[in-house]
């Protein structure tokens, strides 16, 4: 039977969606979650990039909250942003301005984190990070709680560069690295630094950020400055300014950064197992990653302790995304900058 209508009717529900049915539909193939929607690979072996996203879904190391192996997944899931999918660019609408045109940045997954094991899981995250160094890319890890950082900085032992690291963090995670009850020696987010100084491609440690209160006469910061670490705490990085915080930083080869989210402060980073009051606010955090790119030459970043369970509305993992392009964004930059120079 042939329905007649009129001219100049319109045409029921029921008889458009049975036009529609016979039309190409307005769809599209799903992508894999990856930061900023960049291209995804699978194989390092091969891999042709300037940055690689590195999520690390790992929260064996916290001894405090669980959840921040769950926020490699969170972070990429915040990062989706606006603008045509596939662009070569990205656009900041602060400066009016594009950046990072042309850097080719990739997303490599999540490293293979076996159940309860930590030595493996560990020896896996440095593999991965040896294995981008290699290729020439800088990596930016997505973590999974603090104690990643040493797993990613033995990664660096070909990178054929004296790294000064740089600590921005609430707490300065130098505590003893053998624990008081087993004697054994451990790795766990409130010790890795301690770890890291005694890689011998480890040239300095700049901590950043610092505050809170705690039980004892402070042995852990004499610790660290009985091992030549400099430390600032958040208020009086506040009082001097990015510009001269970065200033105090020794002279290095490279820098590498790595970021405790809790060094935000928690009204807008809740989302972390260990959150301290009185941090830095978004943008007070976004002029101090660009002071910190304009001191030399960075080799790579992390973001940690983004723990979703405790997150309200993604907020603390929409921070973490942003930070990781505007700290881009900087970084790349400044390289511009010295490129420009160099000719």
């Amino acid at each position: 039977m042939t329905t007649w209508l009129a001219v100049g009717a319109v045409p029921s529900m029921a008889q458009q969606n049975t036009a529609a049915a016979n039309q190409n539909a307005p769809v599209r193939a799903t992508q894999p979650s990856t930061m900023y929607g960049v291209p995804a690979v699978s194989d390092l072996r091969t891999l042709q990039a300037d940055v690689v996203f590195l999520g690390v879904p790992y929260d064996l190391g916290h001894n405090s909250l669980p959840g921040a192996r769950l926020g490699p997944a969170a972070i990429r899931a915040a990062s989706a942003i606006g603008g045509p999918p596939g662009a070569d660019t990205f656009y900041d609408r602060e400066t009016g301005e594009p950046f990072m045109k042309g850097v080719r940045l990739v997303d490599a997954g999540d490293v293979v984190i076996p159940t309860a094991n930590v030595a493996q899981s560990l020896t896996n995250v440095t593999s991965a990070i040896a294995s981008i160094i290699a290729r020439g890319a800088m990596p930016v890890t997505l973590g999974g709680d603090h104690s990643i950082t040493f797993a990613v900085l033995r990664g660096f032992q070909t990178s054929g560069r004296k790294i000064h690291v740089i600590h921005l963090d609430s707490h300065q995670d130098f505590a003893p690295t053998v624990d008081q009850f087993t004697g054994q020696s451990i790795i766990q987010h409130g010790n890795h630094l301690r770890h890291a100084i005694e890689l011998p491609w480890i040239g300095g440690l700049t901590m950043l950020g610092l505050r809170g209160l705690a039980h004892g006469n402070g042995g852990v910061a004499s610790d660290a400055r009985a091992n030549n670490v400099m430390m600032l705490s958040a208020s009086q990085v506040l009082k001097m300014g990015p510009t001269a915080v970065a200033a105090r930083i020794p002279a290095a080869d490279a820098y590498y950064v790595t970021i405790d989210i809790d060094v935000l402060d928690p009204s807008i980073a809740p989302a972390t197992g260990t959150p301290v009051p009185g941090g830095f606010s978004y943008y007070q955090m976004c002029e101090l990653l660009d002071a910190l790119s304009s001191k030399g030459r960075l080799v790579g970043f992390d973001i940690t302790e983004v723990s979703p369970p405790y997150d309200h509305n993604n907020e603390t993992s929409l921070l973490a995304s942003y930070l990781g392009l505007r700290f881009l964004e900087s970084i790349y930059k400044y390289r511009a900058q010295d490129l420009g120079r160099a000719r």
